[in-house]
């Protein structure tokens, strides 16, 4: 994993080979049983959900470094200036749009899967008690009338997860492979191209380019080191900005990173840090004015293309979340109708072998579908000044100072005009 990632501790995967129950129900029915169905896609529902608790945290990461950051201070305007505004907005944007119609469903989406894991665990209980009044009496028509339909509402229900994941693919897409793609390489063209009419030092500008990356990665190596796991970032993971060091007057914002996770905040006094922060400086020093304006501008396109790539990298989660819940539903689909079909021979009584793989069906969902279900990740974001250089005492009395607030509230309180500072 790169420093660039936010680190998320996979869920231990039950062991997915045949229980002494589930083989009992595939061997008396001669199908695919339910407890089987889910062991065998357990692996790659909690894989694609980890990579995407993963992805939304570093899309919220990046996004704060974005909406912190403004154009920066120039020495001279290049001639297409404009073009470069025109950019920047639309690229500034998209990126708030992103966050208020894409993420906003990333946050709905999670409410409506959440509320199938009791119903299922539910369905499963009375599915449970009518197999129990077959193992008395095979003869019930009631109890094997009520357990075929609660087998039809367990059906239901795993389609209607899958459908609530799939409806928000359509806006990820758009976005993630689209919309901001296409405006961050916008963005990025004018940036490099605004001085390729002048002299400039392209050795010293990437030299110099490298140090603010390697700054970034390693501050948020450090919020890999603040315990964060799946369980903190599903309740209290907090996003911020830093600033790196003073350029030219104005302040360099390098990294949006997570500063906060439970009760643990993040430490920015590292040697290292201000070691690094101090080479950004001389490196930026050593530019020439004309290329330390084409170094800023290239950088915002560089913020930008890292926001593109990151949020494409959240809707192909988004896309694996689907193949691994559609490859659930079918096998879930075809070990119900194998059980229905099963239930309606009338040399069938084995009663004692569906109860078995109903009540591992139950352990199996409780013990990781439950988990997997859960896709809400509630990320918020705190306006506080931090930089290179202060204890986690320190940030955490500028968190204190200000206000911790959602998501979506925290970058639409950025301001939302060009913000441009020039000479």
């Amino acid at each position: 994993m790169s420093a660039s990632q936010t680190s998320i501790e996979p869920k231990t995967v039950v062991a997915t080979e045949e229980t002494s129950s589930t083989r009992a129900t595939t061997e008396n029915t001669g199908k695919l049983s339910l407890a089987l169905a889910l062991s065998r896609n357990s692996a790659a529902v909690l894989d694609t959900q980890g990579a995407y608790q993963q992805d939304v945290t570093n899309v919220c990461a990046q996004m704060s470094l974005v909406m912190a950051s403004t154009l920066p201070y120039l020495n001279t305007l290049p001639a297409d200036w404009d073009a470069v505004t025109t950019a920047y907005q639309q690229a500034r944007k998209d990126a708030l749009a992103w966050t208020n119609q894409v993420y906003a469903q990333l946050q709905e989406t999670p409410e409506d899967v959440e509320r199938y894991n009791d119903v299922i665990s539910k369905v499963l209980d009375d599915a449970i008690t009518q197999a129990q009044a077959l193992i008395t009496n095979p003869n019930d028509s009631f109890a094997n009338m009520s357990l075929k339909a609660d087998l039809k509402t367990l059906s239901s229900k795993f389609s209607l997860i899958n459908t609530f994941i799939i409806s928000c693919q359509d806006a990820f897409k758009e976005f993630g492979y689209t919309i901001l793609p296409d405006a961050a390489a916008q963005l990025s063209t004018v940036a490099n191209d605004a001085y390729q009419d002048q002299k400039l030092d392209e050795a010293k500008i990437a030299e110099y380019k490298k140090q603010i990356e390697a700054l970034n990665q390693e501050i948020t190596a450090l919020a890999v080191e603040i315990g964060l796991n799946s369980a903190a970032i599903a309740t209290e993971a907090t996003m911020g900005a830093v600033t790196a060091a003073e350029t030219g007057g104005i302040s360099l914002i390098c990294a949006g990173v997570m500063i906060a996770a439970s009760a643990t905040v993040i430490a920015l006094d590292a040697i290292k840090l201000e070691k690094d922060k101090a080479q950004l400086t001389t490196l930026h020093a050593e530019l020439d004015s004309t290329s330390q304006d084409a170094a800023s501008l290239q950088n915002v396109g560089d913020t930008y293309k890292k926001l593109a790539a990151d949020t494409g990298a959240l809707s192909t989660s988004v896309d694996g979340i689907s193949t691994a819940w559609t490859a659930l539903e079918s096998d879930m689909n075809t070990a119900i109708a194998d059980l229905n079909s099963a239930m309606t021979d009338a040399a069938f009584n084995d009663y004692q072998a569906v109860y078995n793989d109903l009540v591992a069906t139950q352990n199996y969902w409780n013990d990781v579908y439950g988990d997997a279900v859960s896709l809400e990740i509630n990320v918020q974001g705190n306006p506080a000044a931090l930089a290179i250089g202060m204890t986690s005492d320190q940030v955490d009395a500028a968190i204190n100072a200000n206000p911790t607030v959602d998501f979506v509230t925290y970058i639409n309180n950025f301001p939302q005009g060009s913000a441009t500072v020039a000479a």
